[in-house]
């Protein structure tokens, strides 16, 4: 089965775009780096509801830390915010060079035909905000992104292909072709804004979505636990899934669970405890998405992989808060096969060991919100208004997120020392 499975990686790992994908996401890793340290350091020390603020009363300490809280926001947008940018950029660049070239306008044409896609009208009047840009060209954006460098390159690279077969003077064809290609692919920008702008302002596939959306968030467990299968599955091609996780527990069902609890004095007996905050919030995220954490400490404990243990390390300390995105781009997780499995079934087995424990009576639901930014293991045990098989839980299921990921990890490291070896 391991040597099946070891193929059959193997082998997808020589696509071209799988290739021409993991090349772009290790340039896209100083980026998300230093934007997880951003983001991590603003959610828990400067927000408000942050873990580490409401640990250490960092307005005693910082009085104006609401002025670097602002700044530190708009530079987690300058870093993570433009990842989907900057894969368009890099693929297309790296695209090209596939064809045996180097056209420098691939690369900064694809990345403004990306922006260009999300509404150049306001764009043009000045209306667009920074926070507003950055929910569709940052993490959320990377498979579009990838997608669109991707194709943008192969028309730059298969125009200059033309240009060197049908004339003698290639570089004078190249030199001028490249003005309406780059005219064509601006164009196909905005036509394909105007096609998304009248497929969201299309009635029935908006509210089918809200629809599908709330369907998952009913709190029943079959629906969490899909929710939870497709949430993990569309992160890991960079895309948005149904449940995401802002430590609010403001849903439906988990306001009518701490209204209960509240009246009731007690978190028992809630009418919807297997909710998505009480179950995927609360066990599926250690570290963000996937349980990344695990990842990353079984990368230290059984890979002597330089590289990887090196992105684990540097990764850790942002990932312990929730802000995993340099561990997913750095080693890299997002679009890697071999990573899929254990990317879906680490939540996936969370979730039901959440729900047995809960179903069982060993614990409460987590019913009450969590500071922004509190490590994975510790947010049921706050959730359930400090539970102690809660907390005990939290860490058993960390330890098993572990020994699923390390055959995973060997496996990965076979991959490498063979694409090395054919190098």
């Amino acid at each position: 089965m391991q040597e099946n499975l070891f193929k059959w990686f193997y082998q997808i790992r020589q696509y071209r775009f799988v290739d021409l994908t993991q090349q772009t996401l290790t340039r896209l890793f100083p980026f998300a780096i230093i934007g997880s340290f951003l983001s991590a350091f603003r959610k828990t020390v400067l927000d408000d509801e942050g873990f580490v603020n409401n640990v250490f009363n960092i307005p005693d300490i910082l009085p104006k830390y609401d002025v670097l809280n602002h700044y530190f926001q708009n530079l987690t947008h300058l870093t993570l915010g433009i990842l989907g940018i900057l894969a368009a950029y890099y693929m297309a660049e790296l695209t090209v060079r596939k064809y045996s070239h180097r056209i420098y306008q691939a690369g900064i044409t694809s990345a403004v035909a990306y922006v260009l896609v999300f509404n150049p009208a306001n764009l043009v009047k000045g209306h667009m905000q920074l926070a507003a840009l950055t929910r569709y060209t940052g993490m959320r954006g990377l498979l579009v992104g990838l997608i669109f460098g991707y194709l943008v390159g192969s028309i730059f690279g298969r125009v200059a292909r033309w240009g060197q077969k049908h004339d003698r003077h290639a570089d004078n064809v190249n030199n001028y072709g490249m003005i309406g290609v780059v005219a064509l692919v601006l164009a196909g920008g905005l036509v394909l804004n105007v096609g998304l702008n009248a497929l969201v302002k299309f009635t029935p596939i908006t509210n089918g979505i809200e629809t599908v959306v709330s369907t998952l968030q009913r709190g029943t467990f079959g629906m969490t636990l899909l929710g939870t299968i497709v949430t993990t599955g569309l992160r890991w091609v960079g895309l948005s899934g149904p449940f995401e996780f802002d430590n609010s527990f403001t849903s439906p069902t988990a306001n009518a669970n701490l209204m209960f609890a509240l009246k009731h004095h007690s978190p028992w007996q809630v009418p919807n405890p297997f909710t998505e905050e009480s179950l995927y919030d609360s066990f599926g995220l250690f570290g963000g998405v996937g349980g990344i954490l695990a990842l990353g400490v079984a990368i230290l404990l059984f890979s002597n992989n330089r590289k990887q243990r090196a992105t684990s390390h540097i990764s850790m300390l942002p990932t312990i808060f929730g802000s995993g995105q340099g561990l997913m781009i750095g080693l890299p997780v997002l679009f890697n096969p071999i990573y899929l499995l254990p990317f879906v079934l680490v939540p996936t087995v969370n979730v039901c060991l959440g729900a047995l424990l809960i179903c069982c009576k060993a614990m409460p639901p987590s019913i009450y919100p969590v500071p922004i930014g509190t490590p994975g293991p510790l947010i049921a045990f706050i959730g359930s208004g400090g539970n102690f098989v809660a907390l005990l839980a939290g860490i058993g299921m960390f330890i098993i997120d572990v020994l699923i990921y390390i055959p995973f990890v060997k496996l990965d490291k076979r991959i490498q020392t063979r694409l090395n070896e054919r190098h």
